[in-house]
């Protein structure tokens, strides 16, 4: 979940995000939503691992996000 991959997983993934089945998206989305969960957890405590990784990283998954919000 860390890296330049990161940005170039969410493009592709939100440009073909229609093109998912309903239960594969049901999938990215809970798994999404718990990392957003632990990454809140990890932050709050100041841990140096954050599940969502560098602060660029959970911007990138934020837009994955914003696709069922």
């Amino acid at each position: 979940r860390m890296t330049y991959a990161v940005d170039d997983f969410v493009r592709t993934l939100v440009r073909n995000w229609s093109t998912l089945s309903e239960q594969t998206r049901s999938i990215i989305c809970r798994d999404i939503e718990e990392q957003f969960e632990l990454d809140d957890v990890a932050r709050a405590r100041g841990d140096q691992y954050k599940p969502l990784g560098w602060d660029c990283d959970r911007e990138s998954w934020e837009k994955v996000r914003k696709l069922w919000r």
